[in-house]
C-alpha cells in the first residue's frame, strides 16, 4: 500500500481588534573596515494599534514610547555623544506613523506625512541652533521628507518590512516556499541591495501549542535592474583595494517569525544577514522585535 504524506498547511489570519499591543525591538549594526570596527545598537519600546478600516486595507500606528542607545552587552549608553544625541532628536519626527497596510500586513502607504513634515520643521530650528554645522545634513532631511520621496524612505525601510510582515492570509504549508523579492536599504555602505526572500513553514514541535515558526533565507538577485554593480566596484575601490583585484561577495541571510494563530499577531521575530567583501568589508545588521503585551 502506498503511504500518503501529509502536509502542514496554514492560512494565518491577522488581528485587528482595537487594543494596543505593546511591543519592543532592537536594531544593530555591526562594520568591519580597514581592521576597524564600529558598533551602533538602539532600542526602542513602541505601540502598535489598529486604528480603522479604509475598504480592504487598515490603518494601523506605530507610536514609539521609549528610545535609547545600548553598548555592545546591552547596557543603556546613558552619556551619549553627540552624533547619539542629534541621532534620537531627528528619530523623533517619526514617533507616530500611521501606516495603510493591506490583509497581507504589508505597509501600501505612511498616511501622516504632514504631521511628520510639522515636527520636522520645528524640529529643524532647534537643530540648527543647536549644530550650525548640520546644515547638509538638514538640507538632506528636506529632500528626504519631500512628498515625492518621503513613501519610498518607509516603504524601503529594513525594520518596518521585517515588522509589517507581509505573513496573513497566505497559506503556508511545509512542502512549499513563498518567495519575496526585497530590496536591502544601505545593505553595502549605502548601496541598497536587492535581494530574493524565501519564506517556509516549520513544525511545531511543542504539544497544543498555538505558534507557528516561519523560516527565512535569500539570496542577492543580480539580475535585478537594481543591482548597483557599478557603484559596488566605485566602493570597493575606495576602500582602498588595488587596481584589477578580485574580491568575493558573500552574503548570509537568516530569519525566523514566530506567529500565535489563535491571537493572529506574530509574538517574535529576528532577522539577521551580512555581506561580506572578503578580506576588506563586513558589515551585519540584526533586527528584532518582541510582543511584550498583547
Amino acid at each position: 500500500m502506498q503511504k500518503t504524506v501529509q502536509h502542514t498547511s496554514k492560512i494565518l489570519n491577522l488581528n485587528i481588534s482595537k487594543k494596543q499591543r505593546i511591543y519592543s525591538t532592537e536594531i544593530s549594526t555591526e562594520i568591519t573596515q580597514h581592521n576597524k570596527t564600529t558598533f551602533n545598537n538602539i532600542a526602542e519600546e513602541f505601540v502598535l494599534t489598529f486604528i480603522r478600516k479604509e475598504d480592504e486595507d487598515i490603518v494601523y500606528r506605530k507610536e514609539v514610547k521609549k528610545r535609547f542607545f545600548l553598548n555592545e552587552i546591552n547596557f543603556v549608553i546613558k552619556k551619549l555623544n553627540r552624533v547619539q544625541e542629534l541621532a534620537l532628536k531627528l528619530a523623533s519626527i517619526n514617533d507616530k506613523l500611521d501606516f495603510l497596510v493591506n490583509k497581507h500586513f504589508q505597509i501600501i502607504k505612511v498616511v501622516n506625512t504632514d504631521e511628520i513634515r510639522k515636527k520636522w520643521e520645528i524640529l529643524k530650528m532647534d537643530v540648527l541652533n543647536e549644530y550650525p554645522d548640520f546644515k547638509t545634513l538638514t538640507d538632506d532631511f528636506d529632500e528626504q521628507l519631500k512628498e515625492k520621496n518621503i513613501q519610498q524612505v518607509f516603504l524601503e525601510d529594513n525594520f518596518l518590512n521585517l515588522l509589517f510582515s507581509n505573513l496573513f492570509h497566505k497559506e503556508f504549508n511545509d512542502k512549499n516556499t513563498i518567495v519575496e523579492p526585497k530590496l536591502l536599504e544601505n545593505g553595502i555602505g549605502e548601496l541598497s541591495i536587492p535581494i530574493i526572500e524565501e519564506r517556509k513553514l516549520t513544525k511545531s514541535k511543542r504539544l497544543f501549542s498555538s505558534t507557528v515558526k516561519i523560516n527565512t533565507s535569500a539570496i542577492i538577485d543580480e539580475k535585478n535592474k537594481k543591482f548597483p554593480l557599478a557603484k559596488m566596484n566605485v566602493f570597493i575601490a575606495q576602500l582602498g583595494t588595488e587596481e584589477g583585484s578580485q574580491h568575493e561577495l558573500n552574503f548570509d541571510y537568516k530569519g525566523t517569525y514566530n506567529i500565535d494563530v489563535d491571537l493572529g499577531l506574530v509574538s517574535e521575530a529576528a532577522l539577521v544577514y551580512t555581506f561580506e567583501i572578503e578580506g576588506v568589508y563586513k558589515k551585519t545588521n540584526t533586527f528584532n522585535f518582541r510582543l511584550e503585551e498583547s
